[in-house]
């Protein structure tokens, strides 16, 4: 029987509790491991960015122990002899032969580098915010710690940021501590100075980006089960339809995440994660249904692999959708396929949304413990 429970509150992106908004980050970025840290998830940061100012803090610390990127540059100066590619002109026009001296140019080691102008401009900018500069001990502690690392980054040049910077980063095999810093910073700019030039508040500007908050649950529920989930492959998957020829006009499948289990039994379950305001459709509550669409789709992922192996024969799927107006937790069972449709409350305390999780996919957790490192794969 359909259940048709309204919650207290019928969640839309407005009514997200910040610190699901700020968890949910934390998964869609792979940095999982964060939850729960005390340094960065107390009650006294009411804000998303109070939480990312606290968040860039702990991660910049220990590159400013002696880890701070440095990368050579071209640079051009009035050195005593030659060095790398002489300037003729210039040294000419300075004098610089008659005091044994030349203008040359030359590769030199500098800290001066974009990672690092970056750093300094977010953390210049997070120390500036309305949400940080704010009365009380916490925000003082807070704002004292993003302009002490903004002095230690006195290294690199003040810039004025936009985001096709960070289309021009380039980390190498060594700058490893800085993907999580750098998707921070990019995260400030592409998602919060925009919506603070047009006068309206970061976190509001973010809960109304639907598009936005559609790739962050997904992202989430991904990179929560394969943290999670021991002895799976968790992903998304490219799947091919059954033709006898390819043809170039026969759209792609690509499931949002894939759950495979490969021990001891071989399990497969495709999940679609819907954002909708609405799980289901009909102009009335007593002629609802399931969306048709979404249902074609998940059946289509499942019935055109039956042919690749015996899980996929078997493969489960599942619509998950956010909890607005309705819960549901609804079992089909479909030509040898059993299909979920399911709500998640992003309203609820974070514990009560990790069990709902974890209860979801019940049967691959008997597989094994849950997972302390990441098994996501592409």
């Amino acid at each position: 029987m359909l259940r048709m429970t309204p919650p207290p509150e019928a969640a839309s992106a407005n009514t997200i509790p910040i610190r699901n908004v700020w968890h949910m980050l934390l998964y869609a970025w792979d940095m999982g491991q964060w939850i729960g840290s005390e340094r960065v998830d107390r009650d006294t940061s009411p804000g998303l960015t109070a939480m990312l100012a606290k968040l860039l803090t702990e991660l910049v610390t220990p590159l400013l122990h002696g880890r701070l990127q440095r990368a050579f540059d071209r640079h051009t100066a009035e050195i005593q002899g030659i060095r790398g590619r002489l300037e003729l002109a210039q040294s000419i026009k300075r004098l610089s032969f008659q005091s044994g001296r030349a203008v040359c140019t030359f590769p030199q080691l500098t800290q001066d580098t974009l990672a690092n102008r970056l750093l300094r401009a977010t953390l210049t900018w997070l120390a500036a915010s309305d949400e940080v500069d704010q009365p009380g001990e916490a925000f003082t502690e807070l704002r004292h710690h993003l302009l002490a690392q903004t002095r230690q980054l006195d290294v690199a040049s003040p810039i004025r940021v936009v985001p096709a910077d960070f289309d021009r980063l380039q980390l190498g095999r060594n700058d490893a501590a800085y993907q999580a810093p750098m998707t921070l910073c990019r995260f400030v700019w592409e998602r919060l100075m925009p919506l603070e030039a047009q006068g309206r508040s970061p976190l509001l500007g973010l809960l109304h980006d639907r598009k936005f908050l559609a790739e962050v649950f997904e992202a989430f529920l991904r990179n929560y089960y394969a943290r999670r989930l021991r002895n799976c492959k968790v992903g998304r998957e490219t799947l091919r339809w059954p033709l006898a020829s390819e043809h170039r006009l026969v759209p792609q499948m690509k499931t949002d995440i894939t759950i495979e289990s490969v021990a001891p039994v071989r399990r497969r379950l495709v999940i679609d994660a819907k954002f909708y305001a609405h799980a289901l459709v009909g102009q009335y509550q007593d002629s609802q249904k399931f969306s048709a669409d979404n249902l074609y789709q998940l059946y289509a992922y499942l019935r055109t692999q039956e042919q690749v192996s015996e899980a996929h024969r078997t493969a489960s799927g599942m619509l998950l959708y956010p909890w607005t107006s309705v819960a549901l937790d609804e079992t089909l069972h479909i030509q040898g396929h059993e299909i979920t449709l399911a709500t998640l409350d992003l309203t609820q305390p974070w514990a009560q949304i990790e069990g709902r999780l974890d209860a979801l996919v019940a049967k691959f957790q008997d597989e094994g413990a849950p997972a302390a490192e990441s098994n996501v794969v592409s």
